[in-house]
């Protein structure tokens, strides 16, 4: 009795429930081809497509006919499952009135038509050289810092005695040549975290606010030493930097295949929009008068 209280089961009880009394409303309201569900090759591998979208064209025909009986038979009661609701579920409007099915249903037909364009595969030197050139600013690798630190609260503390805290601490810390790993060890917990490896200015900023991000990414790369104190939005830091890198261009031979994929996806989104285009074109388009005038 449990299972009836549940929201799911009573959203799919009364859709049932509409089901049928839309069909029993409106008996002659389909033809009664649409009432027939054939199952064909090409369907269970479309049905095998959408299911496993990272799988090729020659490895969903695979998996079908390598597929059990049973496991056939399951797949096929699975496609007349999603058929039958699929049907009914535009029969009675369901992807006209929901802006989320309507969305879906265009994404998905989105997909089929870039399954089905053809992309060389053999992109020349010189496209890519002629592709880096335009592209440039997407390549560019921001700067990052490596680092560790120390915190001292204002909120527990008081900013007076965090600051006090903080350089009494530093001292210690360069005395004893306290290690990167030892931070752990000493001061408060902080909101975020204690290591930072290889993080770009904009993480940093928005952890210990752009004052201290922007003195972060002035210091000089010293494995031994601690330096600060360095005010965050938070309270005192003590920072050991142990790496950082400046903002560069990688070589085009560096980055040459991330490049060709870029082209890949270009060209395929290129290509998909003209085959999109071309079903929009087959439509006769009637606009409702005054509907474009300002």
């Amino acid at each position: 009795m449990g299972l009836l209280k549940e929201p799911l089961v009573h959203f799919l009880v009364v859709g049932l429930i509409f089901f049928a009394g839309y069909r029993a409303l409106n008996p002659d309201s389909v033809d009664s081809n649409e009432r027939e569900i054939f199952v064909g090759r090409e369907d269970l591998l479309s049905h095998l497509r959408y299911q496993n979208r990272t799988t090729g064209a020659d490895g969903v025909e695979h998996a079908l006919d390598n597929m059990s009986p049973n496991q056939r038979q399951a797949l096929i009661e699975n496609y007349i499952r999603d058929e039958a609701l699929f049907r009914e579920a535009k029969e009675i409007g369901l992807d006209r009135q929901d802006p989320v099915a309507r969305r879906r249903l265009i994404r998905n037909l989105e997909y089929i038509a870039t399954s089905f364009v053809a992309v060389d595969d053999q992109i020349s030197d010189e496209a890519v050289r002629i592709y880096f050139d335009e592209h440039q600013n997407d390549y560019f690798r921001p700067a990052e810092v490596t680092f560790t630190h120390i915190f001292f609260s204002h909120e527990i503390h008081g900013e007076k005695d965090a600051r006090r805290q903080a350089e009494e601490t530093l001292q210690s810390l360069n005395t004893d040549r306290v290690p990167f790993h030892k931070s752990l060890e000493y001061g408060d917990r902080f909101l975020y975290h204690t290591n930072y490896a290889n993080r770009q200015a904009a993480e940093i900023a928005s952890h210990f606010g752009t004052a201290m991000q922007g003195r972060l990414f002035q210091l000089d790369v010293d494995e031994q030493t601690w330096k600060g104190p360095f005010t965050s939005l938070y309270g005192e830091h003590l920072v050991m930097l142990v790496n950082k890198s400046s903002e560069d261009l990688p070589a085009l031979p560096e980055i040459r295949d991330e490049i060709v994929k870029d082209i890949q996806r270009t060209r395929l989104k290129s290509e998909s929009e003209k085959a999109i285009q071309s079903v929009i074109n087959s439509y006769k388009v009637s606009i409702a008068e005054g509907l474009l005038q300002k």
